[in-house]
């Protein structure tokens, strides 16, 4: 049955099949040449113009198109108060109807031209009809058969794809959820525990180890358990040995720096300094343990969750940000403390984006503090 052709036209007597049917052909491997032929004599030339429909779902028709020029748009009509539905849109080279070639079940979708198109029609009956037809036309529904199983296949594997991305953006929207919990709760701890200070609440010295290692230990707990929430492993966190080499190395090089340049600038009187040990081994060891403490949520956590949601391939804004943060959750030591800190911070959060690792971040971080609570900076 044929659908709704504004014209129809045969090909010239004697013309070679056409360029669509080559590429038809060249999709349907293991086809003889007596189906080239066959198509090629039986091939019509529709024109459609604009708009026009080319088949309507439910009708019962065979026939199977090759856009020559133009295109078509594949849709499902409205029904009950639904609105029409675009599936597909086809261009030039490309068919359409195999399906009810090859089963003889109605269209299920509707098909209109996308602009004045042309098209060829093959008609499974005028196949049949010519010398030897019916093997001609089992022939071709078998090697159509082979084709459409591929392109399933083909959107199988997209949709399946497709199902994956939108599960991963889904997870990482939860990550998000937990993350954003996370962040909430240790503004709300810096919060509680800046007041507490300025309320003199409590009887701690912001400056003594006394109160660094409560801190730590009151930031610690919650990002220990937003890290087992989120399944993290510890490579993404930079507990790794990937990198580790070069990262000492050139966080014990800037470190170096960093000590000869304080201990310049106090043994020139620019820089205060202060009296006693800087070199005592409790208070070392126990700084070195709360560096590595620091920079495994501020970095490794922190930072790296940040660089993920926003997308930030770079890293930059993930370690402004982190930056940021950072040297606010040390307001109580001054404003001037915030501003030393958040510098610090920048330095910290680019070595760490170089390698990835925190193992030469830690030794950095804890020697820029060293230099820093010596020289009377801080």
């Amino acid at each position: 049955m044929n659908s709704h052709p504004d014209t129809s036209t045969s090909l010239p007597a004697g013309e070679p099949p056409s360029v669509p049917l080559r590429r038809l052909l060249d999709r349907l491997p293991g086809l003889s040449p007596e189906i080239l032929a066959a198509l090629g004599e039986i091939a019509r030339a529709v024109d459609y113009r604009d708009g026009a429909l080319i088949m309507e779902e439910g009708e019962l028709s065979d026939d199977l198109y090759l856009i020559t020029s133009g295109g078509v748009d594949i849709f499902r009509a409205s029904h009950g108060g639904r609105a029409e539905q675009q599936v597909a849109v086809l261009g030039e080279g490309e068919m359409l109807g195999e399906m009810a070639l090859i089963d003889g079940a109605p269209r299920s979708l509707s098909a209109r031209a996308k602009g004045d198109s042309r098209l060829l029609r093959i008609c499974p009956g005028d196949l049949e009809r010519l010398d030897d037809g019916k093997h001609l036309l089992t022939e071709f529904k078998a090697g159509l058969a082979a084709a459409v199983v591929g392109r399933m296949r083909g959107l199988t594997d997209r949709h399946v794809a497709t199902l994956e991305r939108q599960l991963e953006a889904a997870r990482e929207q939860q990550q998000f959820g937990k993350f954003f919990l996370y962040t909430m709760t240790l503004m709300a701890i810096g919060l509680v525990t800046n007041n507490l200070l300025l309320t003199h609440r409590v009887d701690i010295t912001p400056n003594s180890m006394e109160f660094a290692w409560i801190f730590a230990v009151i930031l610690v707990l919650p990002s220990i358990g937003i890290v087992r929430m989120m399944h993290i492993p510890l490579q993404q966190l930079g507990l790794t040995t990937k990198g580790m080499r070069r990262s000492l190395i050139e966080g014990g090089a800037i470190s170096l720096v960093a000590v000869l340049i304080t201990v310049g600038l106090v043994k020139t009187g620019v820089l205060p300094g202060k009296e006693g040990n800087p070199l005592d081994p409790l208070p070392v060891l126990a700084y070195l343990f709360h560096s590595f403490l620091q920079e495994l949520f501020g970095r490794g956590f922190f930072q790296s969750a940040l660089q993920r949601f926003l997308d930030d391939r770079r890293g930059f804004r993930s370690v402004v940000f982190t930056s940021i943060l950072f040297g606010l959750f040390h307001i109580h030591f001054g404003l001037p403390a915030v501003a030393v800190i958040g510098v610090g911070g920048l330095l910290f959060g680019a070595f760490y984006l170089r390698h990835h690792n925190l193992a030469g971040v830690t030794v950095l971080h804890f020697w820029i503090g060293v230099c820093f609570f010596n020289s009377g900076v801080l």
